[in-house]
C-alpha cells in the first residue's frame, strides 16, 4: 500500500533568505519536469582508496561547557558547524564555525548575544556557496523564542533575528531548518500556546533576499509527541515528519512544502503500536527515507519507509531486513545521490555499532555489518553521513578502560568490499561529547566532536 499526500491544505506566507537539506547539505539546480539532475561539481572526482582520518584539531575552547554541537558539510566541501555555551553562569549564547574539508583550511568563527537563559541544541543548514543558517530554542523570562542566526560565507558577519511565533503561542521547541534548490530556508518546530495545552507543528519558508516567514500550523488532529524532522528534497521542496498520539497507539506523521511554496494536509503514513528515535534523510534522486524503532509486544525493531517525490508517495511500512525482532537502538540514516541507503545503529544488547545497506537497483536490504569488534564497552550514539559519490562514514562514542568517552569512525568506498576498521580520532584529553559527522560529495569530511570546554575535529580524505 502506498500512501499520498492530501489535497493542499495551508499556504505558507513568505518573503526571504538563503539555501540547504537534512544530513550533509546538497543544493541542486532546478531543471524542469519531474527529472532532478545534480549541479555541475566544483572540483574534481577524488579517489578514495588512498583516504585516512588526519589528526584531531581544536576548533574552539571555553572556560565555560559546550552543549549541542551540529554539523553540516555541503557537496562542495563548506563545513558548518554550530553549538551552544555559557560564557557567563545562567547565560547561554550560540556560536557557528566555519572550514572546509581541504586539509589546512582556514577556520572562522562567529557568535550570537541571544542565547537567553537556556540554549538547545541548534540546527545548522549550510547552502552551496558556504553561506549557514542556525536556529535554536532560547528560554526566555517569558516563555521561550526561536533564535536565527545567518552568517555569510567566509565573512565575519552575521545577522541574528527571532522568528514569530504563531498566534498567541510563546513555547517553541526543537526547531529544525533546511535549504532548497530555490535559495531558501525552510523550517519546522514545535510549539504551544500561552498557558499550556498540546503542541503543534508549526512550519514556515523564506526566500531571499527578505529574511522573514509567517508560521503557519500544520494542521492535524492528532497531538505531536515527537519534534519534527526537515529534508528538502531535490527540486521537490521540502517534507517534515513527526510522531504523534493516535488513541492508544502512535503516528508517524508527514506534510509536504510543495515546490509551489504550499503546505499539503498532514497525515499519519505509518501507525506503530509505539515509535520512537524517528531520523529522516533525503537524496538527489527525489527519494527520502525514514527510520524508527517500534516497540510491539514487548519487543524492539526497526522500521522504515521510502518517499518520492515526483509521486508525492509514501511506501507502506516495513521492517529493515530480518530486524524485525531485533535489538537495534539508537538508527540513524543517510542516503547517497542515486537513493541508496545507509542506516547505522546500536544493538541493544552487546553494545556493538552496525550498519546496513539499502540498494535502490535491488530494492532489498543487504547484509547486516558490524563495524566494530565486540567488547566491553559500550558504544553510543553512531552518526552516519553518506556521499553524493557513494562513499559511507559513520562515527560513534565508545569509553576506553577507564571509563572516558572516546570517539571512534569507520568508512566505506563503494569499491570496499567491508567497513575500513575503526579509527579511534580523539587525543584523549577529555571526554568526547556530541560527534557529528559530515561529507562532501566526493566523501571528503570531517568528524567532530565536543569536550565539554572545547570543539574538535578530525578530517576525512587524502593526507596532505
Amino acid at each position: 500500500m502506498r500512501r499520498r499526500f492530501g489535497a493542499v491544505g495551508l499556504t505558507v506566507w513568505w518573503a526571504s533568505v538563503g539555501a540547504a537539506t537534512c544530513g550533509d547539505d546538497r543544493v541542486l539546480t532546478p531543471s524542469g519536469g519531474d527529472t532532478m539532475e545534480p549541479s555541475p561539481p566544483t572540483s574534481p572526482p577524488v579517489d578514495p582508496a588512498a583516504f585516512e582520518w588526519g589528526p584531531p584539531t581544536s576548533f574552539a575552547s571555553y572556560e565555560m561547557a559546550t552543549y549541542g554541537l551540529r554539523l553540516r558539510v555541503n557537496d562542495h566541501g563548506d563545513a558548518g558547524l554550530a553549538w551552544s555555551h555559557e560564557p557567563t553562569p545562567g547565560h547561554w549564547a550560540v556560536r557557528v564555525g566555519a572550514t572546509r574539508v581541504e586539509p589546512g583550511a582556514s577556520i572562522a568563527t562567529w557568535g550570537s548575544t541571544s542565547g537567553g537563559m537556556e540554549a538547545a541544541a541548534p540546527s545548522v543548514a549550510l547552502d552551496h556557496v558556504g553561506r549557514t543558517t542556525v536556529v535554536w530554542a532560547a528560554k526566555l523570562v517569558d516563555g521561550s523564542s526561536i533564535i536565527r542566526l545567518d552568517c555569510g560565507s567566509r565573512e565575519f558577519a552575521c545577522i541574528e533575528q527571532s522568528l514569530p511565533h504563531s498566534g498567541e503561542s510563546r513555547s517553541a521547541q526543537a526547531p529544525q531548518v533546511v535549504a532548497d534548490v530555490a535559495h531558501g530556508r525552510t523550517f519546522a518546530w514545535l510549539e504551544r500556546m500561552t498557558g499550556g495545552g498540546p503542541y503543534r507543528v508549526v512550519g514556515c519558508r523564506t526566500d531571499e533576499p527578505e529574511p522573514t516567514c509567517r508560521p503557519v500550523a500544520l494542521a492535524t488532529d492528532l497531538e505531536p509527541w515527537a519534534p519534527p524532522r526537515l529534508c528538502a528534497v531535490a527540486e521537490h521542496g521540502a517534507i517534515a515528519i513527526w510522531g504523534a498520539l493516535q488513541g492508544a497507539q502512535s503516528a508517524v506523521m508527514a506534510a509536504r512544502l510543495q515546490s509551489n511554496h504550499v503546505w499539503s494536509s498532514a497525515f499519519a503514513f505509518a501507525s506503530p503500536p509505539i515509535a520512537h528515535a524517528i531520523e529522516l534523510a533525503s537524496s538527489d534522486s527525489g527519494w527520502a527515507m525514514t527510520v524508527w524503532n517500534q516497540v510491539s509486544a514487548g519487543e524492539l525493531s526497526l522500521w522504515y519507509s521510502r518517499y518520492h517525490a515526483v509521486r508525492s508517495e509514501w511506501e507502506e511500512a516495513r521492517p529493515v531486513g530480518d530486524e524485525a525482532s531485533g535489538d537495534v537502538v539508537n538508527p540513524q540514516v543517510a542516503m547517497d545521490g542515486r537513493g541508496n541507503a545507509v542506516v547505522a545503529w546500536v544493538g541493544a544488547q552487546d553494545h556493538v555499532v552496525r550498519a546496513r545497506r539499502y540498494s535502490i537497483d535491488r530494492g532489498t536490504w543487504g547484509e547486516v555489518e558490524q563495524l566494530e569488534a565486540p567488547n566491553e564497552a559500550t558504544s553510543r550514539a553512531p552518526q552516519v553521513a553518506a556521499a553524493r559519490d557513494g562513499l559511507v562514514a559513520v562515527a560513534w562514542r565508545r569509553p576506553d578502560a577507564a571509563g572516558r568517552q572516546r570517539v571512534w569512525a569507520s568508512f566505506r568506498a563503494p569499491a570496499d568490499a567491508s567497513w575500513r576498521p575503526p579509527t579511534r580520532l580523539d587525543d584523549g584529553q577529555a571526554d568526547v561529547q556530541d560527534v557529528q559527522v559530515g561529507l562532501d560529495q566526493h566523501g571528503r569530511g570531517l568528524v567532530a566532536w565536543s569536550t565539554g570546554a572545547a570543539i574538535e575535529f578530525s578530517k576525512l580524505g587524502t593526507p596532505p
